[in-house]
């Protein structure tokens, strides 16, 4: 089953290759497998500049991981998933 925002970025046009897109690819992959590793590792893979982005990552996830009102209940799981992303890139070391 594929996640509301996952499938609300696919119709979004000129996201293909933002770092937007890319952090919320992870976060979906991340909540897919119920582990930050996959999101971390497709992040690292994908985004050349990664050690180089790795503060707007951190705020951009942070920003997604925040608690969503009750009217947004339905994307509990991906803030958590991006909770867990979130402590997975801030305790990447080289």
């Amino acid at each position: 089953m594929t996640s509301e925002p996952a499938m609300a970025l696919r119709a979004v046009t000129g996201t293909a290759e933002s770092l937007l897109r890319q952090i919320l690819f992870a976060v979906y992959k991340t909540a897919e497998e119920d582990d930050p590793r996959p999101g971390l590792d497709y992040l690292k893979q994908d985004i050349p500049s990664y050690w180089d982005r790795r503060q707007t990552i951190i705020a951009l996830l942070n920003y997604l991981s925040q608690k969503p009102s009750a009217a947004m209940a339905h994307w509990k799981k991906d803030v958590e998933a991006a909770h867990l992303l979130l402590g997975a890139v801030e305790g990447d070391g080289v």
